[in-house]
Order: C-alpha cells, then structure tokens, then sequence
C-alpha cells in the first residue's frame, strides 16, 4: 500500500517521512480506532502521542492546548477521518473495490506486533498507523 502525504503538507506544511524505528515513547498516546466496512472488513488504528497532539493543534489553531477539550478532540478526530478515508481511497483504486469508514473513536491500544505498524514522522512529531484489512 502507499501512501500520500499531502494530508499532512496540507496540516503541518512538512513532509512525512515513513520510518521503520524511533525513539519516541509512544505509552503517552491517545489512541483512535477508525473501522472498515464495504467490501472490506477491519479497522485502522491511529496512534497520537500528546507530543503529537499539541504540536498539530498548534499548527492547525495557533495555540499550545492544556488538556484534551472537545474541540481538540474534534479536530484530531477530523484529521483521523482524512488519513483513513485517503488510505480507503488507496485501497479502493489498488483492489478496485468499495471501501469506506466509520466515525472515529477513542480507543485502547491493541496488541499489534512492531512490524505491522507503520510510524509517520511529520516534522511535527511521530504518529503510527497500523492496518488490519480483510478483503470480502
């Protein structure tokens, strides 16, 4: 699967670099689960370290947030929709076959294995991305 980055030069005005390991602690994260449905089933799971979080909040609304608000909230959420629609849209043109999202929600972290996890860094910080798909 590829992925594009424009989402993110949109957001943060870098470029995202995929990388295989990092040194980022990643146990202080709030974690989103987006799931599948189409002609697929499964979830994508969005890891966001608060790092993270205040330094995309920062890029996209200009202020440094103390706590997780609902607006904050809405705004990741937002940015999870449009990370996993785009991955839907690659998976769609890949397969051709239909795939779309749920809403997002807050999540626990699964246990998934390293190697199937995917960590973005975007010159604003690190976030991973693991995908869990079965084709129908």
């Amino acid at each position: 699967m590829h992925f594009n980055d424009f989402v993110f030069k949109g957001l943060c005005g870098q470029t995202i670099e995929i990388i295989q390991t990092h040194n980022e602690k990643l146990d202080d994260s709030l974690v989103v689960e987006v799931g599948l449905t189409g002609d697929v089933s499964g979830y994508i799971i969005l890891v966001f370290p608060f790092i993270f979080i205040e330094n995309i909040i920062n890029s996209m609304m200009g202020y440094i947030p103390k706590s997780m608000s609902e607006l904050e909230m809405s705004a990741l959420f937002e940015t999870s929709n449009i990370i996993c629609g785009n991955i839907c849209t690659q998976i769609s043109k890949e397969k051709d076959i239909l795939c779309d999202i749920h809403a997002p929600h807050e999540t626990k972290r699964p246990a998934v294995r390293p190697d199937e996890t995917i960590a973005f860094d975007t010159g604003v910080g690190i976030f991973e991305v693991d995908i869990v798909v079965s084709y129908r």
